[in-house]
């Protein structure tokens, strides 16, 4: 009798890849296997050295993935679908090894419509899913029944830039600061609306977001406020800002029932690349103060490493949050509390938030501007809080108290007294640019490390 014995296939490192269907599913925990096929149509990967328990686990990652409609599983089987009707089925072949493959939807069919005429679209390119899920189908009844009734109520939002006004004037309004509100207007205004403002919502697919994110890398950047752009090309930060916003506009759009799914939940996004910051050492810091001969400047570069106050927070300082007492100092118990910050923002911003957060504005310097500075409330709650001071802060601060008495009485009745910390002689308000202009001459003028070159 004669028995053959296939020797074991031996699988070299796993290599996982995320430019195919491969980015719809989770990593496997094994480093050992094989992908044959990662490409836009379909994914098939061979994951070795797992067992039935890491099978299961991974099943079940894969339907906190999205993979949770029409599920079929057994004891060494699973197969589901996602909102996209992708197929997936993972399989336990034994002696530690399972497939995984995803097949793209059944039906999908692409048709001759006009799209947007500009170039990050082909004019003749437009992807259309048919859904086949039970939630599909009892929308597609109830719309034919509305239609059929008198009762189909079309949505005011039907283009990409449609929805986006809506979301900012219902959404934005109630839940965004001011900055927030004014960042991500421009981002729409500048690169959102201009490129894909008038695709229907209807018409859009993750392929074709997936375009438009790659494109916008080659869009050069507008200019903001008669401000220079660091850089001439978009960077990948400002485009996963992008799809951060879209991604939450399109969320409300499907809780709305505007769109009946979010195309962006699975995008490919460009990877950015975190440069590490070079920050001063101790050594670095301690000979900064001692060739500074700025006195605000040594209390701001103070108060910004022992503190870690931000900038807007140290502008925003007013005496009356300041605990430097005799009592206190003597039982080292000095303190300030941070409740505000100083900021410039949009007019414009303001008066569509009704001066939500605005606990103060000051009196505008120049009459062509469209900005107004202010004191306001921390964007977070957790931005409260009470900070004890470290004794020299503390005399620094004694000693800024008595330069501003000395110029309350120089200037008598023509001091603005808004009772800042950081402030001009006259009493106005002192901008971030004062102090960052005053700390890149002494980064300059003493050779210290150009990397740190603002306080942030």
């Amino acid at each position: 009798m004669h028995i053959g014995v296939d020797a074991p296939v031996v699988y070299g490192e796993l290599k996982w890849s995320d430019n195919g269907l491969g980015k719809l599913l989770p990593t496997p925990v094994s480093k050992v296997g094989e992908v044959k096929k990662d490409d836009d149509k379909g994914f098939e990967a061979i994951v070795a050295e797992t067992s039935i328990e890491d099978f299961k686990a991974y099943t079940k990652l894969c339907s906190d993935k999205g993979f949770s409609i029409d599920i079929k599983e057994s004891d060494k089987s699973f197969d589901a679908k996602n909102a996209d009707g992708y197929k997936l089925s993972v399989k336990y072949i034994g002696n530690n090894v399972m497939s995984i493959s995803i097949d793209e939807p059944e039906y999908q069919v692409t048709v001759e419509v006009e799209c947007v005429e500009n170039w990050i679209f082909s004019k003749y390119d437009v992807d259309v899913y048919v859904d086949d899920s039970l939630e599909g189908k009892k929308r597609k009844t109830q719309i034919e029944f509305e239609q059929q009734s008198g009762t189909f109520i079309i949505p005011n939002a039907t283009t990409v830039a449609d929805l986006l006004e809506e979301y900012c004037s219902v959404y934005g309004v109630n839940n965004w600061a001011m900055s927030t509100y004014r960042s991500k207007k421009g981002l729409m205004y500048n690169y959102i609306i201009p490129l894909i403002g008038d695709v229907k919502l209807d018409e859009l697919t993750p392929r074709l977001m997936d375009k438009f994110y790659q494109s916008l890398l080659k869009v050069k950047t507008k200019v903001v406020q008669n401000k220079k752009p660091k850089n001439e090309y978009l960077t990948v930060h400002t485009v996963r800002e992008i799809h951060k916003f879209l991604r939450s506009a399109f969320n409300q759009a499907v809780k709305w029932e505007l769109m009946t799914r979010n195309p962006v939940l699975n995008a490919t996004l460009p990877k950015e690349e975190h440069q590490k910051r070079e920050i001063w050492t101790a050594e670095t810091l301690m000979h900064a103060l001692e060739v500074c001969d700025d006195d605000i400047l040594a209390l701001a570069i103070n108060l910004s490493f022992a503190c870690s106050l931000r900038m807007g927070e140290m502008l925003g300082l007013t005496w009356d949050c300041i605990d430097i007492s005799e009592e206190s100092l003597k039982e080292n118990n000095a303190s300030i509390f941070v409740d505000k910050e100083l900021q410039r923002v949009n007019r414009d911003v303001m008066e569509v938030l009704d001066n939500k957060d605005i606990i103060r504005v000051f009196p505008r310097t120049l009459s062509n501007t469209n900005t107004s500075l202010v004191l306001k409330t921390p964007k977070t709650k957790t931005s409260v809080r009470k900070i004890f001071l470290p004794s020299t802060v503390a005399q620094m601060l004694l000693e800024r108290k008595k330069q501003i008495d000395e110029m309350k009485e120089l200037f008598g009745d023509e001091y603005l007294d808004y009772d800042l910390v950081f402030c001009h002689s006259s009493g106005r308000p002192m901008e971030g640019q004062v102090i960052n202009r005053a700390l890149k001459k002494l980064i300059q003028d003493n050779d210290l490390m150009y990397s740190f070159s603002s306080l942030s």
